[in-house]
């Protein structure tokens, strides 16, 4: 997850590499409207965006970009885990051939 200032002559800036890492949280107890937190273990992110109906938004899409990179993580992992075979099977297989 990126963002870049409104000055548009600066870079990008990092808040989250791996989605997999954030959570996402709103926060009302701030004397700004609209607000909402992207956490990771490294940094805290205060946003604030324009309405409450994009303040809305932007969790949803956030919250359904750390469900998806998770489910995509999980996904690679099981498909590692069965389709690598043991050395030992590796080894039995080049052997019949």
């Amino acid at each position: 997850m990126v963002y870049q200032s409104e000055r548009k002559d600066e870079d990008y800036s990092i808040v989250a590499e791996d989605m997999r890492m954030c959570t996402v949280k709103y926060a009302d107890d701030l004397d700004r409207r609209f607000c909402f937190e992207v956490v990771t273990p490294w940094r805290s992110c205060m946003v604030q965006a324009d309405s409450d109906a994009l303040r809305k938004k932007w969790v949803t899409y956030i919250e359904a970009s750390i469900v998806r990179a998770l489910r995509i993580s999980a996904s690679n992992k099981v498909r590692t885990t069965h389709t690598t075979p043991p050395p030992e099977t590796t080894l039995l297989n080049l052997r019949d051939l």
